[in-house]
């Protein structure tokens, strides 16, 4: 590792945990030497910062947005705009407003010098997150169900708490107290203060990977000074304990932090009674849902596993329909020799277009005009799906296509001159279900 990034690591350095400095003494310290106390002016609009937030909570306003690493991996406009300006972005909920009170606490105790630093550490957490959101999502939770993260890539992310933690963390948390504190003592305070913040912001990504930061930072100074024994007076068995202990303390930080999003579910699971809305438009179906299929290896045994699993939970409002732009495609008639007697619609395409380009543009367009030509039975919602996209989690799965459908219709609105006349064009116009729900 290069030498510019080991200075970065010394900056952040700890006291020596035997000599803390009393914080009756610390500012003077300080003043003497390379921080400058901030002052009463300064100090209060530092503070402002964090506590005006929360008015934005109050007023159900927040100009400012909350950060999510898709921001970064689904990039707009102002995508850094939410990186940047995320510490001072409204709280959503009572308990974050608590966090915000505290986080102000934090700042009061703090001088004006570590807001810089404490940004920076913002922006490495951020940056961090944004990483493990892609793994866990594009990057290996696609292919393995199983490792997909939802709330590593939208957990939203606000406030100074992270930031503020990171620089009590990594410069040994002397200004938490003005009594002395021995290092276990101390470990335990900055546990109990990130386990708090984490339960009122409802963050527990944000502050989990705020933890394995700080604590890799640590171990990388641990490891570095391992390598230099001339210019450190401590020996081997003592940088040993100070890697297991905070080894220890970043296990015991994350158990308790994670422990009730994993207790919850399991002893208070949530009730399912979820139900398909009605078609708005009766007697027109709600909802489509029209497969695409085309000839590849397999196919039929492919389409039957589709076509199985969303087969019983069609009905008066639901429909199934497969569509191919292919003639020559033995697996979609073996299907629709095999499931003649169920409600289920096949049809190929068999027009021509010499004048417009093959392809899946093509194909696409067509297939919504054959479900807009449908008359009467033309469903008021089209949910596309490939051929190779069955239901997972059997009734969990489609309680998902559920919710969306729920959320869709929620944003009809009604027209003013008749409440009872709803709209025809609703507020959403599409939802998207990717692997994994």
């Amino acid at each position: 590792m290069s030498s510019a990034v080991w200075r970065f690591l010394d900056a952040f350095r700890s006291r020596p945990q035997s000599t803390p400095i009393p914080l009756s003494n610390t500012y003077d310290e300080r003043d003497n030497n390379q921080q400058i106390n901030s002052p009463g002016l300064i100090r209060a609009f530092t503070i402002s910062t964090a506590v005006s937030p929360c008015w934005f909570y109050l007023f159900n306003f927040d100009p400012i947005p909350a950060f999510s690493p898709k921001y970064i991996i689904y990039p707009h406009n102002y995508s850094l705009l939410f990186l940047f300006f995320a510490p001072w972005a409204g709280p959503q909920t009572f308990p974050a407003v608590l966090s915000r009170l505290l986080q102000a606490v934090l700042l009061w105790r703090l001088p004006l010098s570590s807001i810089s630093a404490s940004y920076t550490l913002w922006i490495l957490i951020a940056l961090s997150r944004t990483l493990v959101g892609f793994i866990l999502s594009r990057g290996i939770g696609w292919a393995y169900p199983s490792l997909f993260r939802h709330y590593a890539l939208y957990e939203m992310s606000s406030g100074f708490g992270p930031m503020l933690w990171a620089y009590l963390e990594l410069t040994g948390g002397s200004d938490l107290s003005k009594a002395r504190m021995t290092p276990k003592l101390r470990t335990y305070l900055l546990i109990a203060l990130v386990v708090i913040l984490c339960w009122l912001d409802n963050t527990p990504w944000t502050y989990a990977i705020t933890i394995i930061l700080t604590t890799s930072i640590h171990l990388a100074q641990i490891v570095w000074d391992s390598r230099r024994w001339q210019d450190i007076s401590t020996s081997k068995p003592a940088v040993m304990s100070q890697f297991r202990h905070r080894l220890a303390g970043t296990i015991i930080a994350l158990l308790i932090i994670s422990a009730p999003y994993w207790a919850f579910p399991h002893f208070f699971p949530p009730i399912r009674n979820l139900i398909m809305p009605q078609s708005p438009f009766p007697p027109s179906p709600l909802l489509d849902i029209m497969i695409l299929s085309f000839p590849r290896p397999n196919a039929a045994i492919i389409l039957n596993k589709t076509i199985s699993s969303y087969l019983h939970h069609i009905g008066y409002d639901t429909r199934l329909s497969l569509y191919t732009y292919s003639t020559d495609h033995p697996a979609f008639q073996e299907m629709q020799n095999e499931y003649q007697n169920h409600d289920v619609t096949f049809h190929i395409n068999n027009e021509t277009h010499p004048d417009s380009i093959d392809g899946h543009y093509l194909h696409l367009s067509e297939a919504f005009k054959w479900a807009n030509d449908k008359g009467v039975e033309r469903a008021e919602w089209i949910m596309l799906v490939e051929d190779d996209f069955p239901i997972c989690g059997d009734e969990a799965g489609w309680e998902a296509f559920v919710r969306v459908m729920t959320i869709l219709e929620d944003g009809r609105s009604f027209e003013e001159e008749d409440p009872k006349q709803l709209k025809r064009i609703p507020k959403r116009r599409g939802g998207f279900i990717g692997t994994g729900g």
